[in-house]
């Protein structure tokens, strides 16, 4: 009820094999069950990726595992009654030994009484006197109460002490799967069919067509960008730095810079607009080149100063250590700190010299000295110091 109608319903067939060998083979497990796994592809075709037997089997195997050593517990408890019985016949026997000796000493009470009873008589006075036998009694309760302290203790260790496990194979029922991949073959009967291999190539080429164009189109598009934003920004500089620019360029060069802003921006919204990517790179180059010798040295007009105040501190630096290694390293010789300041010397005359013929050119020709050479005239002299100083 939900297709149009006419529609035709089947997809596609798959003829599946190698079950009835499956099932003959493993006859005595009894019948197998099938699994079928399908996926929709994007393009709307219906494959069957994994069909297979199973049958499911009960077998019996042995594991090992971990059971209380009942032999153990035995084996302890019968050592504890012994030693317990022991304790008891030690405790009895001392019992009676005490009650022997309390004996003795109530007899002996006893003399002395009927002694002082004579002699109390003689003098005529008559006194009682009776024997206390609770000290015994006391004992006897201590002697039980001990004991049954000892037992609760001896009972608590029982349960606390760790108890000893034995490895033991059991049987157990586990579940063995045979499974077994068939064979497929699939048939596609409705209007949706695969590609064949040439119409299939026929897209990959149509795809990487499309594909090229747009990464072309792309490039393009970058290109007419960037050279519009540098027709810009050479606008921008030209007014926003004018002084700056002033002081590093002539009329001449400032107007030629201007005019061709002017003419790459025309060209960009008449012959421009339709010109390839090799036409715009020619372009930017066109631009670029003029222009970037201006920014450089309009940079130079900070970076040259700095680079060479950097050089001059840190010659003075090296001849100042040069003057204390004459006490705190005695075995550089004068010789080899001489060594090293004429290189010093070498190099600040040759900064001398380059600072000269600077000034000596006008700011909007190509500089003489440039800030970037100005930090590698001390590598020499570097090296010099980093082998005396080991």
């Amino acid at each position: 009820p939900y297709l149009p109608e006419g529609t035709d319903l089947p997809i596609a067939r798959f003829n599946i094999t190698g079950i009835n060998e499956f099932a003959n083979e493993k006859k005595e497990l009894g019948k197998p069950k099938v699994t079928l796994k399908f996926e929709m592809t994007s393009g709307g075709l219906v494959n069957l990726i994994k069909a297979e037997a199973i049958i499911e089997e009960m077998v019996i195997v042995q594991e090992e595992v971990e059971v209380e050593d009942e032999d153990q517990d035995d084996n302890e408890t019968n050592e504890t009654v012994a030693k317990d019985g022991e304790e008891t016949t030690e405790s009895d026997a001392e019992k009676k030994e005490e009650g022997a000796a309390g004996e003795e000493e109530v007899d002996g009470k006893k003399d002395d009484a009927d002694r002082e009873k004579i002699d109390n008589d003689e003098k005529g006075d008559v006194k009682e006197d009776t024997v206390d036998a609770s000290d015994a009694d006391d004992k006897n309760a201590d002697d039980a109460g001990e004991k049954a302290e000892d037992k609760i203790e001896n009972d608590e260790k029982k349960k606390t002490k760790k108890k000893k496990m034995k490895k033991i194979m059991v049987d157990k029922e586990k579940k063995k799967v045979h499974k077994q991949a068939l064979m497929v073959n699939t048939y596609y009967v409705g209007k949706t069919q695969p590609y064949s291999e040439a119409t299939m190539e026929e897209s990959t080429l149509k795809l990487q067509a499309l594909a090229d164009a747009d990464a072309a189109r792309i490039e393009l598009e970058e290109a007419k960008n960037k050279v519009e934003s540098y027709i810009y920004r050479i606008k921008n500089k030209l007014i926003d730095d004018e002084e700056l620019v002033a002081k590093v360029t002539n009329e001449e060069q400032r107007t030629s810079l201007s005019e061709m802003a002017t003419t790459a921006e025309d060209w960009m919204y008449e012959d421009g607009y339709d010109a390839g990517l090799d036409t715009f790179e020619e372009k930017y180059k066109e631009l670029s080149e003029p222009a970037e010798v201006v920014w450089y040295r309009m940079s130079e007009l900070t970076d040259r100063p700095a680079a060479v105040a950097a050089l001059r501190q840190k010659l003075t630096k090296i001849e100042d250590l040069m003057t204390k290694w004459e006490t705190s390293m005695p075995q550089i010789t004068e010789g080899e700190r001489s060594n090293v300041l004429e290189k010093v010397n070498d190099v600040r005359k040759w900064v001398d010299d380059m600072e000269d013929k600077q000034n000596e050119v006008n700011p909007w020709d190509v500089p003489v000295l440039i800030s970037s050479e100005v930090p590698i005239q001390t590598k020499d002299v570097e090296k010099m110091i980093g082998k005396l100083s080991k």
